[in-house]
């Protein structure tokens, strides 16, 4: 696994907190399935 720092603006880390929150996940778990589903779209996208 890699490790990465990310700079975020104060008000979208709020909103991403309080979505992992919800979810009941870490934010980082949070982030990787957002980032999973963002891609798997966007590849879909493109076989199309």
């Amino acid at each position: 696994m890699i490790s990465s720092n990310i700079r975020v603006p104060e008000d979208l880390w709020d909103k991403l907190r309080k979505l992992a929150e919800k979810e009941k996940r870490s934010i980082n778990s949070e982030l990787n399935y957002i980032i999973e589903k963002y891609i798997e779209e966007k590849e879909k996208e493109v076989s199309e």
